[in-house]
């Protein structure tokens, strides 16, 4: 994303006067950004069934520097939190429908990568 155009698509959908965020680009960016973190840890996971955690032989595999889509899934969170942190008087219904939305997107990935970690966890016991 072009630099500053995260920050003005996000200004956009938070100034809007459409609360429904459902139907907003950025919104559709935000699930794909998540869905393809979700999908390298639940593979990531899945990896670890097939070795059965006794013979990693490349543990650093596992630790590596983060990728760009996670980087602008974090600035996208700093630069809402920072909105709304930052506003004192204003309606932040705008903020609050789009972070509602996130959480929302976020939650249901976050239960499906955490029931892939408990299944890696029960195999290896």
């Amino acid at each position: 994303m072009a630099e500053g155009g995260l920050e003005t698509a996000l200004n956009q959908v938070i100034n809007s006067e459409r609360p429904d965020c459902e139907q907003l680009p950025l919104l559709d960016l935000l699930k794909q950004l998540l869905h393809n973190n979700s999908t390298l840890t639940q593979s990531r996971l899945n990896q670890l069934l097939i070795e059965n955690l006794t013979k990693l032989q490349d543990e650093s595999s596992f630790h590596e520097t983060t990728s760009p889509s996670i980087d602008l899934l974090h600035k996208f969170q700093r630069l809402l939190f920072c909105h709304i942190c930052s506003v004192t008087c204003e309606d932040l219904t705008g903020a609050e429908t789009l972070l509602e939305s996130y959480i929302i997107l976020m939650s249901s990935l976050c239960v499906s990568t955490l029931t892939k970690a408990q299944e890696v966890v029960i195999q290896n016991k």
